[in-house]
């Protein structure tokens, strides 16, 4: 078996025709609050406001992932990094339910159709990050865009996990949390708040 190593940028690996699959064989996700908040201040501090409300972004290393399958195939199984990749996917879900709220559907429309889900050669949708097991709490509660939440109410404490990270991420995302976070750019208003959600995307997500 020949290894590759490659540098790729969240874009890079989410907006290609993959499915990543996480194994069988792989443990329950299991990230702990404080390693949510780890990803999340990774995020933020890449983030830099100067005193004229221009906003410069750092390049970070988000972590390696360990991948085996060919180049060309469409479905690469994660060996390593699952629980990062998973964690990924909720953040970007967290990201596109925001501009959902305030009404930016054209780019959280974008951000679905990019990140979270996508179509094969036969034209049918697929969630780009799967699990072989059959666990579909992360799509039902997570990732499908019609939920029925009341047949979708956590049953295993990896469910439980799950939406702990769901829930933390997305009110990290709220205007007050950001408010607290950047103190010299006032989110007072939706436009400045669109703003910066924005900024998130670009500097995290689609550069």
């Amino acid at each position: 078996m020949e290894l590759h190593a490659y540098t790729k940028t969240i874009d890079e690996l989410f907006s290609v025709n993959k499915k990543y699959i996480v194994p069988r064989f792989q443990i329950e996700y299991s990230w702990s609050t404080d390693e949510v908040n780890e990803l999340w201040e990774d995020i933020i501090s890449n983030i830099e406001i100067t005193d004229n409300h221009e906003f410069h972004h750092q390049e970070h290393f988000i972590g390696a992932l360990v991948l085996v399958g060919e180049d060309k195939s469409q479905e690469l199984k994660i060996v390593d990094g699952q629980q990062r990749l998973t964690t990924l996917t909720i953040f970007i879900y967290a990201l596109y339910e925001r501009f959902i709220t305030i009404e930016n559907t054209t780019l959280a429309e974008a951000i679905y159709n990019n990140f979270i889900a996508g179509k094969d050669s036969d034209g049918e949708d697929y969630f780009k990050l799967q699990n072989e097991s059959y666990k579909p709490f992360l799509q039902t509660r997570i990732q499908y865009l019609e939920k029925e939440s009341e047949k979708n109410e956590p049953k295993t404490e990896e469910e439980e996990t799950l939406l702990k990270s769901y829930n933390q991420l997305y009110n990290n995302l709220s205007r007050q949390k950001l408010s607290e976070v950047f103190t010299t750019f006032k989110i007072d208003n939706t436009s400045n708040y669109e703003r910066l959600l924005k900024e998130i995307n670009f500097c995290f997500i689609s550069r």
